[in-house]
Protein backbone atom coordinates (compact mmCIF):
# COMPACT_ATOMS: atom_id res chain seq x y z
CA UNK A 1 0.00 0.00 0.00
CA UNK A 2 2.75 2.47 0.92
CA UNK A 3 6.06 2.36 -0.95
CA UNK A 4 8.87 4.93 -0.73
CA UNK A 5 8.50 7.74 -3.25
CA UNK A 6 5.15 6.48 -4.58
CA UNK A 7 1.55 7.62 -4.17
CA UNK A 8 0.10 5.59 -1.26
CA UNK A 9 -3.12 3.58 -1.40
CA UNK A 10 -4.97 3.99 1.89
CA UNK A 11 -7.55 1.96 3.80
CA UNK A 12 -10.06 4.71 3.21
CA UNK A 13 -10.91 7.04 0.27
CA UNK A 14 -8.75 6.81 -2.88
CA UNK A 15 -8.84 8.16 -6.43
CA UNK A 16 -7.94 5.50 -9.00
CA UNK A 17 -7.64 6.08 -12.75
CA UNK A 18 -9.00 3.40 -15.07
CA UNK A 19 -7.90 3.31 -18.69
CA UNK A 20 -7.47 1.06 -21.68
CA UNK A 21 -6.36 1.41 -25.29
CA UNK A 22 -7.77 0.59 -28.71
CA UNK A 23 -5.16 -2.11 -29.36
CA UNK A 24 -2.34 -3.99 -27.61
CA UNK A 25 0.16 -1.29 -28.64
CA UNK A 26 0.68 1.09 -25.73
CA UNK A 27 -0.52 4.54 -26.81
CA UNK A 28 -3.30 7.06 -26.28
CA UNK A 29 -6.20 5.66 -24.25
CA UNK A 30 -9.50 4.80 -25.94
CA UNK A 31 -11.23 5.19 -22.58
CA UNK A 32 -10.24 6.73 -19.26
CA UNK A 33 -12.09 7.60 -16.06
CA UNK A 34 -11.20 8.64 -12.50
CA UNK A 35 -12.71 6.16 -10.01
CA UNK A 36 -13.51 7.23 -6.45
CA UNK A 37 -13.27 4.23 -4.08
CA UNK A 38 -13.34 4.08 -0.30
CA UNK A 39 -11.67 0.78 0.62
CA UNK A 40 -13.11 0.65 4.11
CA UNK A 41 -16.17 2.81 4.70
CA UNK A 42 -18.01 2.60 1.41
CA UNK A 43 -18.50 4.90 -1.55
CA UNK A 44 -20.60 8.01 -0.92
CA UNK A 45 -23.85 8.09 -2.85
CA UNK A 46 -24.51 11.22 -4.91
CA UNK A 47 -27.67 13.13 -4.01
CA UNK A 48 -30.59 11.61 -5.94
CA UNK A 49 -33.62 13.19 -7.59
CA UNK A 50 -37.03 12.25 -6.22
CA UNK A 51 -38.40 8.82 -7.14
CA UNK A 52 -41.48 8.67 -9.31
CA UNK A 53 -42.85 7.59 -12.67
CA UNK A 54 -44.03 10.96 -13.98
CA UNK A 55 -43.68 14.69 -13.49
CA UNK A 56 -46.91 16.70 -13.74
CA UNK A 57 -47.07 19.15 -16.71
CA UNK A 58 -45.41 22.38 -15.68
CA UNK A 59 -43.77 20.58 -12.75
CA UNK A 60 -40.10 20.08 -12.01
CA UNK A 61 -37.78 17.23 -11.00
CA UNK A 62 -34.04 17.14 -10.55
CA UNK A 63 -31.11 15.89 -8.55
CA UNK A 64 -30.51 18.93 -6.38
CA UNK A 65 -26.97 20.23 -6.06
CA UNK A 66 -24.49 17.43 -6.74
CA UNK A 67 -20.97 17.90 -5.33
CA UNK A 68 -18.70 16.50 -8.05
CA UNK A 69 -15.65 14.36 -7.33
CA UNK A 70 -12.36 13.26 -8.87
CA UNK A 71 -10.93 15.74 -11.36
CA UNK A 72 -13.95 18.03 -10.79
CA UNK A 73 -13.68 18.10 -6.99
CA UNK A 74 -14.92 21.45 -5.74
CA UNK A 75 -17.37 21.89 -8.62
CA UNK A 76 -21.15 21.51 -8.27
CA UNK A 77 -23.93 20.65 -10.70
CA UNK A 78 -27.61 21.51 -10.25
CA UNK A 79 -30.00 19.99 -12.82
CA UNK A 80 -33.77 20.60 -12.92
CA UNK A 81 -36.30 19.23 -15.42
CA UNK A 82 -39.12 21.65 -16.38
CA UNK A 83 -42.02 19.91 -18.05
CA UNK A 84 -44.25 21.83 -20.47
CA UNK A 85 -41.97 24.89 -20.15
CA UNK A 86 -43.84 27.98 -21.40
CA UNK A 87 -40.50 29.58 -22.35
CA UNK A 88 -40.01 26.79 -24.92
CA UNK A 89 -43.52 26.79 -26.32
CA UNK A 90 -44.63 24.02 -23.98
CA UNK A 91 -41.71 21.68 -24.68
CA UNK A 92 -39.85 19.98 -21.83
CA UNK A 93 -36.57 21.64 -20.85
CA UNK A 94 -33.68 21.22 -18.43
CA UNK A 95 -32.12 24.02 -16.37
CA UNK A 96 -28.46 23.49 -15.53
CA UNK A 97 -26.33 25.49 -13.09
CA UNK A 98 -22.67 24.42 -13.17
CA UNK A 99 -20.22 26.08 -10.76
CA UNK A 100 -16.44 25.49 -10.82
CA UNK A 101 -13.68 26.61 -8.40
CA UNK A 102 -11.73 28.48 -11.09
CA UNK A 103 -12.05 31.66 -13.14
CA UNK A 104 -11.98 29.97 -16.53
CA UNK A 105 -14.11 28.85 -19.47
CA UNK A 106 -16.51 26.08 -18.49
CA UNK A 107 -18.56 23.48 -20.30
CA UNK A 108 -21.23 20.84 -19.78
CA UNK A 109 -21.45 18.13 -22.43
CA UNK A 110 -24.08 15.58 -23.38
CA UNK A 111 -22.96 12.11 -24.45
CA UNK A 112 -24.54 9.04 -26.01
CA UNK A 113 -21.24 7.18 -26.46
CA UNK A 114 -20.34 6.31 -22.87
CA UNK A 115 -18.74 9.61 -21.91
CA UNK A 116 -16.16 10.04 -24.66
CA UNK A 117 -15.52 13.64 -25.70
CA UNK A 118 -15.39 13.07 -29.47
CA UNK A 119 -18.90 12.60 -30.83
CA UNK A 120 -20.56 14.39 -27.92
CA UNK A 121 -22.11 17.86 -27.77
CA UNK A 122 -21.64 20.61 -25.19
CA UNK A 123 -22.68 24.00 -23.93
CA UNK A 124 -19.55 26.13 -23.45
CA UNK A 125 -19.35 29.42 -21.59
CA UNK A 126 -16.64 31.96 -22.49
CA UNK A 127 -16.46 34.60 -19.72
CA UNK A 128 -14.42 37.28 -21.53
CA UNK A 129 -16.88 37.34 -24.43
CA UNK A 130 -19.92 36.76 -22.20
CA UNK A 131 -21.00 34.09 -24.69
CA UNK A 132 -22.76 30.78 -23.92
CA UNK A 133 -23.26 28.53 -26.98
CA UNK A 134 -23.92 24.95 -28.03
CA UNK A 135 -20.91 23.25 -29.64
CA UNK A 136 -20.21 20.08 -31.63
CA UNK A 137 -17.24 18.10 -30.23
CA UNK A 138 -16.17 16.65 -33.57
CA UNK A 139 -12.53 15.90 -32.68
CA UNK A 140 -9.91 16.55 -30.01
CA UNK A 141 -8.16 18.99 -32.33
CA UNK A 142 -11.19 20.89 -33.59
CA UNK A 143 -14.59 21.74 -32.13
CA UNK A 144 -17.13 24.15 -33.59
CA UNK A 145 -20.25 26.04 -32.54
CA UNK A 146 -23.56 24.66 -33.80
CA UNK A 147 -25.26 26.71 -36.55
CA UNK A 148 -27.21 29.80 -35.45
CA UNK A 149 -30.52 27.98 -36.03
CA UNK A 150 -29.57 25.53 -33.26
CA UNK A 151 -28.53 28.20 -30.73
CA UNK A 152 -31.81 27.84 -28.83
CA UNK A 153 -30.62 28.14 -25.21
CA UNK A 154 -32.96 30.01 -22.87
CA UNK A 155 -31.60 32.64 -20.45
CA UNK A 156 -27.92 31.59 -20.75
CA UNK A 157 -25.35 33.31 -18.54
CA UNK A 158 -21.70 33.04 -17.51
CA UNK A 159 -20.61 34.86 -14.32
CA UNK A 160 -17.30 35.05 -12.45
CA UNK A 161 -16.90 36.20 -8.85
CA UNK A 162 -14.41 35.44 -6.09
CA UNK A 163 -12.55 32.73 -7.99
CA UNK A 164 -15.79 30.96 -8.97
CA UNK A 165 -17.26 30.64 -12.47
CA UNK A 166 -20.98 29.87 -12.80
CA UNK A 167 -22.58 28.70 -16.03
CA UNK A 168 -26.38 28.68 -16.20
CA UNK A 169 -28.79 27.91 -19.05
CA UNK A 170 -32.06 26.19 -19.93
CA UNK A 171 -32.10 23.76 -22.87
CA UNK A 172 -34.92 21.97 -24.69
CA UNK A 173 -34.60 18.24 -23.89
CA UNK A 174 -35.08 16.91 -27.41
CA UNK A 175 -34.00 18.98 -30.39
CA UNK A 176 -33.67 17.81 -34.03
CA UNK A 177 -30.24 16.44 -34.87
CA UNK A 178 -28.94 16.75 -31.28
CA UNK A 179 -28.24 14.27 -28.48
CA UNK A 180 -31.40 14.12 -26.34
CA UNK A 181 -31.49 14.62 -22.58
CA UNK A 182 -34.01 12.19 -21.10
CA UNK A 183 -36.09 12.09 -17.92
CA UNK A 184 -34.05 9.09 -16.80
CA UNK A 185 -30.36 8.10 -16.97
CA UNK A 186 -27.95 10.45 -18.80
CA UNK A 187 -24.20 10.83 -19.26
CA UNK A 188 -23.05 14.44 -18.92
CA UNK A 189 -19.47 15.70 -19.35
CA UNK A 190 -18.17 18.36 -16.97
CA UNK A 191 -15.10 20.38 -17.92
CA UNK A 192 -13.32 23.67 -17.35
CA UNK A 193 -10.12 25.36 -18.45
CA UNK A 194 -7.13 26.96 -16.77
CA UNK A 195 -8.04 30.45 -18.01
CA UNK A 196 -10.83 32.32 -19.79
CA UNK A 197 -9.28 31.52 -23.18
CA UNK A 198 -11.07 28.54 -24.71
CA UNK A 199 -8.55 25.71 -25.06
CA UNK A 200 -7.58 22.33 -23.60
CA UNK A 201 -9.46 21.51 -20.39
CA UNK A 202 -7.66 21.62 -17.04
CA UNK A 203 -10.27 19.24 -15.65
CA UNK A 204 -12.86 16.92 -17.21
CA UNK A 205 -15.09 14.13 -15.91
CA UNK A 206 -18.08 12.11 -17.18
CA UNK A 207 -21.06 12.50 -14.81
CA UNK A 208 -23.75 9.82 -14.59
CA UNK A 209 -27.09 11.36 -13.57
CA UNK A 210 -30.58 9.85 -13.50
CA UNK A 211 -32.98 12.79 -13.67
CA UNK A 212 -35.94 10.86 -12.31
CA UNK A 213 -35.18 7.63 -10.48
CA UNK A 214 -31.96 8.42 -8.64
CA UNK A 215 -28.30 7.57 -9.17
CA UNK A 216 -27.29 3.94 -8.59
CA UNK A 217 -24.93 3.46 -5.68
CA UNK A 218 -21.71 1.57 -6.37
CA UNK A 219 -21.14 -1.61 -4.32
CA UNK A 220 -19.58 -0.67 -0.99
CA UNK A 221 -16.99 -2.42 1.17
CA UNK A 222 -18.01 -3.49 4.67
CA UNK A 223 -18.21 -0.78 7.32
CA UNK A 224 -15.74 -0.86 10.16
CA UNK A 225 -12.90 1.00 11.80
CA UNK A 226 -10.18 -1.64 11.47
CA UNK A 227 -9.27 -4.79 9.60
CA UNK A 228 -7.72 -7.57 11.71
CA UNK A 229 -4.08 -8.41 10.86
CA UNK A 230 -4.06 -10.90 8.02
CA UNK A 231 -7.67 -10.00 7.20
CA UNK A 232 -9.16 -8.52 4.07
CA UNK A 233 -11.55 -5.73 3.11
CA UNK A 234 -12.64 -4.47 -0.25
CA UNK A 235 -15.42 -3.08 -2.36
CA UNK A 236 -16.36 -6.25 -4.25
CA UNK A 237 -16.73 -6.08 -8.00
CA UNK A 238 -17.60 -2.53 -9.07
CA UNK A 239 -19.28 -2.14 -12.47
CA UNK A 240 -17.71 1.01 -13.91
CA UNK A 241 -19.70 3.68 -15.74
CA UNK A 242 -19.30 6.52 -18.22
CA UNK A 243 -16.34 6.06 -20.56
CA UNK A 244 -15.46 2.76 -18.81
CA UNK A 245 -18.94 1.23 -19.13
CA UNK A 246 -18.58 -2.55 -19.44
CA UNK A 247 -15.37 -2.65 -17.37
CA UNK A 248 -15.20 -3.97 -13.80
CA UNK A 249 -12.84 -3.33 -10.90
CA UNK A 250 -12.31 -5.63 -7.91
CA UNK A 251 -10.13 -4.23 -5.09
CA UNK A 252 -9.17 -6.14 -1.93
CA UNK A 253 -7.00 -4.93 0.96
CA UNK A 254 -4.74 -7.59 2.52
CA UNK A 255 -3.39 -6.59 5.92
CA UNK A 256 -0.09 -8.04 7.13
CA UNK A 257 0.40 -9.82 3.80
CA UNK A 258 3.03 -12.55 4.21
CA UNK A 259 3.96 -12.19 0.52
CA UNK A 260 5.12 -8.64 1.27
CA UNK A 261 7.00 -9.40 4.49
CA UNK A 262 3.99 -8.52 6.64
CA UNK A 263 3.26 -5.17 4.96
CA UNK A 264 -0.30 -4.24 3.94
CA UNK A 265 -1.08 -4.75 0.26
CA UNK A 266 -3.93 -4.31 -2.20
CA UNK A 267 -5.00 -6.88 -4.82
CA UNK A 268 -6.59 -5.38 -7.94
CA UNK A 269 -8.41 -7.22 -10.72
CA UNK A 270 -9.37 -4.91 -13.59
CA UNK A 271 -11.33 -6.32 -16.53
CA UNK A 272 -12.14 -4.34 -19.71
CA UNK A 273 -14.35 -5.24 -22.71
CA UNK A 274 -11.54 -4.89 -25.25
CA UNK A 275 -8.40 -6.80 -26.25
CA UNK A 276 -6.00 -3.95 -25.58
CA UNK A 277 -3.39 -2.62 -23.17
CA UNK A 278 -4.94 -1.68 -19.82
CA UNK A 279 -3.95 0.45 -16.83
CA UNK A 280 -4.98 1.37 -13.33
CA UNK A 281 -3.59 4.63 -11.97
CA UNK A 282 -3.25 6.10 -8.49
CA UNK A 283 -3.79 9.82 -8.01
CA UNK A 284 -3.31 12.37 -5.24
CA UNK A 285 -4.18 15.35 -7.46
CA UNK A 286 -7.92 14.90 -7.92
CA UNK A 287 -7.80 12.39 -10.76
CA UNK A 288 -5.63 14.23 -13.30
CA UNK A 289 -3.39 11.99 -15.42
CA UNK A 290 -0.22 14.09 -15.25
CA UNK A 291 1.47 13.69 -11.87
CA UNK A 292 -0.19 10.34 -11.15
CA UNK A 293 1.27 6.83 -11.23
CA UNK A 294 -0.10 3.68 -12.84
CA UNK A 295 0.23 -0.05 -13.32
CA UNK A 296 0.09 -0.77 -17.06
CA UNK A 297 -0.36 -4.19 -18.64
CA UNK A 298 0.97 -4.85 -22.16
CA UNK A 299 -0.55 -8.12 -23.45
CA UNK A 300 1.74 -8.76 -26.43
CA UNK A 301 4.83 -8.50 -24.22
CA UNK A 302 3.15 -10.18 -21.22
CA UNK A 303 4.53 -7.34 -19.11
CA UNK A 304 2.86 -5.64 -16.12
CA UNK A 305 4.85 -2.70 -14.71
CA UNK A 306 4.56 0.42 -12.60
CA UNK A 307 4.81 3.67 -14.59
CA UNK A 308 5.28 7.37 -13.87
CA UNK A 309 2.74 9.56 -15.72
CA UNK A 310 5.01 12.57 -16.02
CA UNK A 311 3.28 14.22 -19.02
CA UNK A 312 0.67 13.56 -21.69
CA UNK A 313 3.42 13.25 -24.28
CA UNK A 314 5.81 11.07 -22.31
CA UNK A 315 5.42 8.41 -19.62
CA UNK A 316 8.10 6.06 -18.35
CA UNK A 317 8.42 2.85 -16.31
CA UNK A 318 9.60 3.23 -12.73
CA UNK A 319 13.17 2.06 -12.03
CA UNK A 320 13.70 -1.70 -11.57
CA UNK A 321 14.08 -1.24 -7.81
CA UNK A 322 10.46 -0.03 -7.65
CA UNK A 323 9.00 -2.86 -9.74
CA UNK A 324 7.72 -4.67 -6.65
CA UNK A 325 4.34 -5.97 -7.86
CA UNK A 326 3.34 -9.39 -6.54
CA UNK A 327 1.91 -12.02 -8.92
CA UNK A 328 1.16 -9.64 -11.79
CA UNK A 329 -0.62 -10.99 -14.87
CA UNK A 330 -2.30 -9.78 -18.07
CA UNK A 331 -4.67 -12.20 -19.83
CA UNK A 332 -6.85 -11.87 -22.95
CA UNK A 333 -9.73 -14.17 -23.81
CA UNK A 334 -12.96 -13.75 -25.78
CA UNK A 335 -12.59 -10.01 -26.32
CA UNK A 336 -11.84 -9.38 -22.62
CA UNK A 337 -8.53 -8.20 -21.12
CA UNK A 338 -7.90 -8.87 -17.42
CA UNK A 339 -5.14 -7.18 -15.45
CA UNK A 340 -4.36 -8.55 -11.98
CA UNK A 341 -1.66 -7.67 -9.46
CA UNK A 342 -0.95 -7.14 -5.78
CA UNK A 343 0.83 -3.96 -4.72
Amino acid sequence: LEEPGEIPIIIGPNTFLGAYGSSNVLGYHAARLPIELDLLNGNPELPSPPDGATIPPGGQAGGGVVALQGGLAGATLDVTINQADARAGGQDTVTIIYEVPEEAWVGIGFSNNGGLMVGSEAVLGQPDEGVVQKWILSSKAGIEPMPDAQQTLIEPSIVQQGGITTLQFTKILEEPGEIPIIIGPNTFLGAYGSSNVLGYHAARLPIELDLLNGNPELPSPPDGATIPPGGQAGGGVVALQGGLAGATLDVTINQADARAGGQDTVTIIYEVPEEAWVGIGFSNNGGLMVGSEAVLGQPDEGVVQKWILSSKAGIEPMPDAQQTLIEPSIVQQGGITTLQFTK
